[in-house]
């Protein structure tokens, strides 16, 4: 019976390595097709026409390596910086908000599963808050706290090597940690009437390890069912922060003005490389956590 069992993990495991080569090879190609989107189309007059030829000889092009010179724009547009260290710094960023999000966002929302009134609400309207508002705002506060003070707090915008890292963190990371917080805090109520947390209390259990041992354990399923929404908003977010804010992000390269397709091409697929590493930390981050837990 254990080799059965055995051979049925191994394929399990299986399974679960083409599912996720399948998805990866889908999304390459939808990046390869989306970069191509311009180039489909053609405009004569005021007629639109659409013309497969162009897209797929750009595409066949960018997987062969025969690409043609970029324009002097486009040049002028990558040789200011190192892609890689653009790319390093995209990636740290979503990286370093989905930590952040994750070991802020769970704990206080089981804080806030007993708390009501006035910090509920303020918790509430925090996130709907829009990112480029906030983002203003913050910028007006720090500009303000300088003209009255003479002192800059904190960076408004990367300028050269200065590097502004506190106003966009908070700008990206408000949102996503808000919606943890108030969905891990409505679990936590509903987790807190099951039997077996009337067991625990009656075995005598404190509230930390109740909290900690039974709470947080079936809390990690919903959390894990939500990790694609919390990636997937930290990465539109972050396309908005680091425009506003002039972070050396790679995500600048999507300005359609400087239109290029091997590094739209090249953009689109490293910023699925940069979801799928934030998005397999966060679950790496929750499994660790788990199994700390598990022999405490």
């Amino acid at each position: 019976m254990l080799p059965l069992e055995v051979n049925t993990e191994k394929i399990s495991v299986y399974a679960r390595m083409w599912k996720y080569l399948l998805l990866f090879f889908i999304l390459f190609v939808s990046a390869l097709c989306l970069a191509a989107f311009p180039l489909f189309f053609r405009v004569e007059g005021e007629v639109i026409s659409f013309d497969w030829e162009p897209g797929m000889e750009a595409i066949l092009q960018f997987l062969t390596g025969t690409d043609g010179h970029a324009p002097g724009s486009v040049r002028d547009l990558t040789d200011y910086s190192n892609f890689g260290e653009m790319f390093g710094y995209s990636a740290f960023t979503l990286w370093f908000a989905g930590t952040l999000v994750l070991l802020v966002g769970v704990p206080a929302g089981m804080f806030f599963s007993k708390i009501s009134g006035w910090p509920k609400s303020v918790v509430g309207f925090l996130g709907i808050i829009p990112d480029f508002v906030l983002a203003i705002f913050l910028q007006l506060v720090v500009i303000l706290i300088y003209r009255k003070s003479g002192i800059l707090v904190l960076e408004v915008a990367s300028v050269y090597d200065q590097v502004a890292w506190v106003l966009p963190m908070i700008t990206l990371t408000l949102v996503p940690l808000v919606y943890l917080v108030q969905f891990v805090s409505g679990r936590t109520r509903q987790i807190l009437t099951e039997d077996f947390i009337r067991t625990a209390k009656a075995k005598g259990l404190s509230r930390i390890k109740i909290y900690m041992h039974h709470v947080f354990r079936n809390l990690l399923p919903s959390i894990r069912g939500q990790l694609h929404q919390l990636n997937a908003t930290l990465l539109g977010n972050l396309l908005i922060i680091e425009y506003w804010f002039n972070s050396p992000g790679i995500t600048r390269f999507l300005d359609t003005r400087d239109y290029y397709y091997p590094l739209m091409a090249k953009t689109l697929i490293c910023l699925i490389l940069i979801y799928w590493i934030a998005y397999g930390w966060m679950r790496l981050l929750l499994w660790l956590i788990g199994k700390r837990l598990a022999h405490d």
